[in-house]
């Protein structure tokens, strides 16, 4: 069986095509507006100390909360986002490789990164504990991954397979 497909009217398409027109000018920046973030050309220039408590701030965040049900009960909602690098550079206006950048030209800022992954680490434990997402949780915190073994030093043998033929 053939699918024949009805064609649109012409002003049905017309009207789509001037709505994606309208669309399209609404997103386009304007001229003299700053960038929502920087190039990395100019990071030493955007540094600031601050950032160091901005960023373990922005990761200390509220994981959950009891909410009432419709029953008369409670259960755990998520009440933040996660908290991520890139949500961060996006908060400060800056882009990821800039905050790599200063991971590894900032002893300060990566300091207080480590704090940050420790909170991320609670954020997702809180979360798992609650049952929200616990399945994600486990696998952002790693524990699904198994331990692999160590190779052993020790020679390889030889081992011999005879096949025989079990007809007489």
């Amino acid at each position: 069986m053939k699918l024949k497909l009805k064609q649109p009217d012409a002003e049905v398409v017309a009207a789509a095509h001037e709505e994606a027109v309208s669309a399209n000018r609404r997103r386009k920046r304007q001229r003299g507006k700053q960038s929502l973030y920087q190039s990395s050309r100019h990071s030493a220039e955007l540094w600031d100390p601050d950032y160091c408590d901005e960023l373990i701030r922005f990761f200390d965040r509220t994981s959950w909360e009891l909410v009432p049900t419709s029953k008369g009960d409670e259960r755990p909602l998520i009440q933040d986002k996660p908290p991520s690098l890139a949500r961060f550079a996006l908060h400060i206006g800056v882009t990821v490789p800039i905050i790599k950048l200063w991971l590894r030209e900032v002893p300060a800022f990566a300091e207080a990164y480590e704090t940050a992954q420790a909170l991320e680490e609670a954020y997702f434990t809180e979360t798992g504990a609650a049952g929200i997402s616990a399945t994600f949780a486990a696998a952002k915190l790693g524990l699904n991954k198994t331990v692999v073994e160590e190779a052993r030093d020790e020679p390889i043998s030889e081992v011999t397979i005879k096949v025989v033929s079990g007809e007489r």
